[in-house]
């Protein structure tokens, strides 16, 4: 008998299922942007009457950079659209006044089919029984690439044309699905959220599954695969906006560990930040089932970032070589499966005023690995 639940009378916004397409002609400007950031009525207003525009919500956030209240708001905006266009099937560009439409079964699909990996153990189990047999022996690329993880999963598909989309790690939150979308937060999975339909397959408010019999917190050594997820928003430093049609990739939310601490040891002569043991064993169990679950959805590349660093890059160094010796030494012989394993890191996610070509995350990771660090000009 097939488990079922009753189908969620849940709201995002307020916004109900079915809603009527909004009919707006006018693209606002920063006053009508400005005027709609004191409450969640007036935002919704706004999405309601004007259609977005993606270079007064720039420039507006550009200026707001010392206001976090007035940043996520601005989020807020940008996150309320991109559920109005999950509701009603449909958004329009910018400019052209093009309107898209959201394939409604496929969407639903995607939903109704997102995996929920409670454990490690199948994986264990499997390798067991038939060990790597079959694959051949180191034919993954590594590429550490100075850019936004979708941009680097489109890049690839460009590469790859004959290939399944990659799947793209999105850094979950371990309690909250999508993470803190409501308020406008602003890390890696929030900005996902913001730009596709990934809420419904995390957090399903809607019901499109209604068989679904799992919820969160995400597991330790487990994961959500979402499969086939429409991307239909520009980055948030392009001003979230609107393409000109959907890009369709496949998502795995793990959860790092938060608030990790590092020590300060003697490491071959050098002074360097050096997480626990008992936690780095952990970490790579967690990069195993990440692979994994990449692997077991038959997917040949994957993207990843720095995860875990969380804007500290005294710990990229230690992460960089976890990553690489999980990838190159893990008895699930990882490299002899994938035929890219990218790593996408924005070039700001140092944190410090130094040279990003010598200072970076980005460069760290491509220091660790013994690869240039790339850019999607020079893919």
């Amino acid at each position: 008998m097939t488990k079922t639940r009753r189908r969620s009378t849940k709201t995002v916004f307020g916004f109900e299922a079915g809603m009527p397409v909004p009919r707006a002609y006018t693209m606002f400007g920063t006053d009508e942007l400005q005027a709609a950031l004191g409450s969640e009525q007036d935002q919704v207003k706004l999405v309601q009457t004007y259609l977005f525009d993606p270079e007064s919500w720039q420039e507006l956030f550009n200026e707001s950079q010392k206001n976090p209240v007035i940043k996520r708001a601005l989020r807020v905006i940008v996150q309320m659209g991109t559920v109005a266009a999950t509701l009603t099937y449909q958004y329009t560009v910018a400019f052209t006044q093009e309107e898209v439409l959201l394939d409604r079964k496929r969407l639903q699909k995607s939903v109704s089919r997102t995996l929920y990996y409670a454990s490690d153990d199948c994986f264990v189990s499997e390798f067991r029984n038939n060990g790597s047999a079959g694959w051949t022996e180191g034919k993954a690329a590594i590429r550490v690439v100075s850019a936004d993880a979708i941009d680097v999963a489109e890049k690839l598909m460009e590469l790859n044309p004959n290939h399944r989309a990659p799947a793209v790690l999105v850094f979950g939150s371990k309690g909250s699905p999508g993470g803190g979308y409501k308020r406008g937060a602003g890390s890696q999975e929030e900005e996902l959220v913001r730009r596709s339909s990934l809420l419904h397959n995390l957090e399903d408010p809607y019901g499109y599954d209604p068989a679904r019999d799992w919820s969160y917190p995400l597991p330790e050594f487990g994961g959500v695969y979402s499969p086939d997820v429409a991307v239909f928003r520009d980055s948030e430093r392009n001003g979230y906006a609107f393409r000109d049609e959907p890009l369709y990739l496949s998502f795995i939310n793990v959860s790092p560990y938060s608030n990790v601490q590092a020590n300060e040891v003697q490491h071959y002569g050098r002074w360097q930040s050096r997480i626990p043991d008992e936690t780095v064993r952990s970490y790579k169990r967690k990069m195993e089932a990440i692979l994994n679950i990449a692997r077991d959805q038959g997917h040949q590349s994957v993207v990843l970032g720095a995860f875990g660093c969380a804007g500290q890059a005294t710990l990229a160094v230690h992460m960089a070589q976890m990553w690489k010796e999980v990838i190159e030494t893990s008895p699930y012989a990882f490299r002899e499966f994938f035929d890219d394993i990218a790593f996408a890191i924005p070039d700001d996610a140092s944190g410090d005023d130094s040279p990003i070509e010598e200072n970076s995350t980005a460069a760290t990771f491509a220091t660790a690995f013994g690869v240039e660090m790339e850019n999607l000009d020079f893919f």
